[in-house]
């Protein structure tokens, strides 16, 4: 982002930024009246490296006096994540610390948002820039970190990918078993996470893959 200002010229200014070949033919990309309260002008706007801006100073009505031009141009800042790892794996309900490293070579960073795919999770205001993550559940993630600076550039870091597996369920070995007393039980559960072990015979002839072992003494 560039600013072109007139602040420090002698009378009340009016400026106006454009593209085009021809006096005739202007296309506007930014104007500018009074800036800040002053008489004098301030005009930000999104350059586009390699395009040739024309620049006009007027005067209010008519005014005129000494004319003070400065062009800044605003250097994004660099952000990446240095947390977690990219293909990092946790189990669910996971809680991941989110951390990125944000920088302006020119001023300050104003903010550092965190991003599953296009979705804000969370947001930090000074360094270190980090969010805590809690309780995600089974998938694939992709994270990223959005960070502005103080002029308002923003830019996106490289995405890092996570996976968060299902938990295993206390019963997934034969070993594990969970024991059912009485001649009347009711249990109840979940297999997703569960596997099968080495060794362990097909139940009713089929592979399955995710089984889940009780135990009971009949009475």
């Amino acid at each position: 982002k560039a600013t072109i200002s007139t602040v420090g010229s002698s009378f009340d200014t009016v400026l106006g930024i454009y593209t085009g070949a021809a006096v005739t033919n202007l296309t506007l990309v930014a104007g500018a009246d009074d800036s800040d309260g002053q008489v004098t002008s301030q005009a930000p706007f999104d350059a586009v490296a390699g395009t040739e801006y024309s620049i006009a100073v007027d005067g209010w009505s008519g005014d005129f006096g000494k004319v003070v031009l400065s062009i800044t141009l605003n250097v994004p800042p660099t952000v990446r994540l240095t947390s977690p790892a990219d293909a990092a794996v946790f189990t669910a309900p996971a809680s991941v610390v989110v951390v990125a490293s944000a920088t302006d070579s020119d001023g300050s960073i104003a903010k550092v948002e965190f991003f599953q795919g296009d979705t804000k999770i969370g947001e930090d205001l000074a360094i270190p820039f980090a969010f805590a993550w809690s309780g995600v559940p089974p998938g694939a993630y992709s994270l990223t970190a959005r960070a502005t600076d103080d002029q308002g550039a923003v830019v996106v870091s490289g995405a890092v990918r996570l996976a968060v597996n299902p938990a295993i369920p206390p019963n997934d070995a034969f070993a594990n078993r969970i024991v059912l007393n009485g001649s009347l039980a009711n249990t109840s559960g979940s297999n997703l996470g569960a596997t099968n072990e080495v060794g362990e015979p097909n139940h009713a002839g089929n592979a399955g893959g995710k089984s889940l072992w009780w135990s009971w003494q009949a009475p």
